[in-house]
């Protein structure tokens, strides 16, 4: 029935949205990102929110002093599931744009939505789409807005780790802006553990310290993709 009920509100509350969906959109045509920002900081925020609440998850945060107190930041979680989004879009500050897959598209409404967050979406079998998704998201980060991205490029679906992809320190190496890695540990027992049943289960999100990219090289971000992978392990062995 829990489950029943979240996906039921997933897409009333995108119909029950569409007016606010469109005056966003009349928005960023106009140039107006903060008035586009206002929006999304109610309805998105909101239907985060909601999204835990319905599905029973507990969210533990850990570092909220380490969020920035003005200026774009490139965030470098892991990716245990699906509600790894609603907890960072609830528990971040600001409206924040993810680097999504490109299927997302496909969904109804929930694709412009993500247009107005500024989401990059990511081709990874066609190289050169691939390189204009990095670039977009270096403009995004240089306008002044946050980026999201899971470098494993797909969920987990448990605690172990994949590797990192090295799109993350492309991005840091061409916007020069700081990373802050994100720590997400069980969010796959909400739903990923049981298939597409949802469950009640405690998250534990950690904001790590801010990482200077400054001067980063292309020798350094190698390096430094390393570093975050191993700041991220190291936080999630903490929790047991």
């Amino acid at each position: 029935m829990r489950t029943i009920i979240m996906f039921l509100y997933f897409a009333a509350y995108l119909i029950y949205a569409l007016p606010a969906m469109w005056r966003g959109q009349s928005l960023a045509k106009r140039g107006d990102t903060a008035g586009v920002d206002r929006i999304l900081d109610i309805h998105v925020t909101r239907w985060a929110r909601t999204l835990l609440r319905l599905a029973g998850t507990r969210v533990i945060v850990e570092g909220r002093e380490n969020l920035p107190k003005e200026g774009a930041v490139l965030y470098v979680s892991n990716h245990q599931g699906d509600f790894d989004i609603p907890v960072l879009l609830s528990h971040l500050d600001g409206p924040h744009a993810f680097v999504a897959k490109k299927e997302l598209l496909k969904v109804p409404l929930v694709k412009y939505w993500m247009s107005l967050l500024q989401c990059v979406f990511l081709d990874r079998d066609h190289p050169r789409q691939a390189l204009a998704s990095i670039l977009k998201s270096v403009d995004t980060l240089k306008g002044g807005h946050s980026v999201i991205i899971f470098p494993e490029g797909t969920r987990s679906r448990g605690r172990k780790m994949g590797e990192f992809k090295f799109g993350a320190m492309k991005i840091a190496q061409r916007a020069q802006v700081p990373i802050i890695p994100l720590a997400v540990d069980g969010s796959f027992r909400v739903m990923e553990q049981q298939g597409i049943w949802v469950k009640p289960a405690t998250v534990r999100l950690k904001i790590l310290p801010p990482l200077d990219t400054a001067g980063l090289t292309r020798e350094d971000a190698a390096a430094m993709n390393d570093r975050i992978y191993q700041l991220i392990a190291e936080a999630l062995q903490e929790n047991h």
